[in-house]
């Protein structure tokens, strides 16, 4: 299970929580980040993320499950990924 408290930046805690535990998909910063598009996640990240930037890399490469978990490596991987979840949290029901 992933540790939240090794997340470069505690504020986006819960973000990543909703995406991982309820397939929910994240803001434009974590969607950005978690799909690859290093543009688009320094377009949309505050000051605060843009200066943890390495760190990111470095928990995504070291503390996020593998990309062929489907969790992260591209738009389309984040979008099956919750599809997933929800089917599971729905059959769960």
């Amino acid at each position: 299970m992933l540790n939240y408290e090794t997340i470069p930046n505690q504020a986006m805690v819960g973000g990543i929580k909703l995406y991982i535990e309820r397939g929910i998909m994240p803001g434009g910063f974590l969607t950005a980040l978690l799909s690859n598009d290093l543009m688009g996640a320094f377009g949309a990240a505050d000051q605060t993320n843009i200066n943890c930037m390495y760190k990111w890399a470095t928990w995504l490469y070291n503390e996020m499950p593998s990309r062929g978990s489907g969790m992260w490596g591209s738009l389309k991987d984040m979008q099956n990924y919750c599809r997933l979840v929800n089917e599971k949290l729905e059959a769960n029901k």
